[in-house]
């Protein structure tokens, strides 16, 4: 009797509370909950609204739908397709991370190649790209190269 008075009076019942708490589930490395927010505040199906209200919240849309984020990578390109016998539509990208040395204390470069689709064969060697994971194109190529962030001058 006593929640039915409460619907009388215009209160929730203890299961629609129950739905409410649960209704955006916060789970632990995602951003659906910001994602879901953001629809929520665009009050709308249309994806633009969506993606403006979250440039507005300060997330990215490509990394908060789908599964998981995408892992991008920022190098230089060491090789390219121009050499002849080279692999057509790939390019090695060098990327270089600063590590601490456990020993010694020391900041040291460790550098690794990835091996990168290029579609359009325009980056060349010198560019700073970025690079972000894909499925697996060939053996070796696991990443594709998404934009170029600096063409040095030619000389």
């Amino acid at each position: 009797m006593a929640d039915e008075e409460k619907n009388e009076a215009g209160e929730a019942t203890a299961e629609e509370k129950a739905e409410e708490v649960f209704e955006t589930p916060r789970i632990e490395g995602t951003d659906a909950s910001a994602s879901k927010a953001a629809s929520v505040a665009a009050g709308a199906e249309n994806p633009g609204a969506i993606a403006a209200a979250m440039a507005k919240v300060g997330k990215d849309v490509a990394q908060t739908e789908g599964r998981g984020r995408d892992r991008r990578l920022v190098g230089r390109v060491v090789n390219d397709t121009n050499a002849e016998g080279r692999a057509k539509k790939t390019v090695v990208v060098e990327v270089v991370r600063r590590m601490k040395d456990p020993f010694y204390g020391k900041y040291v470069k460790r550098k690794k190649k990835y091996h990168a689709h290029d579609e359009t064969e325009e980056y060349k060697i010198r560019d700073l790209v970025e690079i972000k994971a894909s499925r697996p194109r060939s053996k070796t190529k696991r990443w594709v190269v998404s934009r170029l962030l600096e063409r040095p001058p030619e000389v």
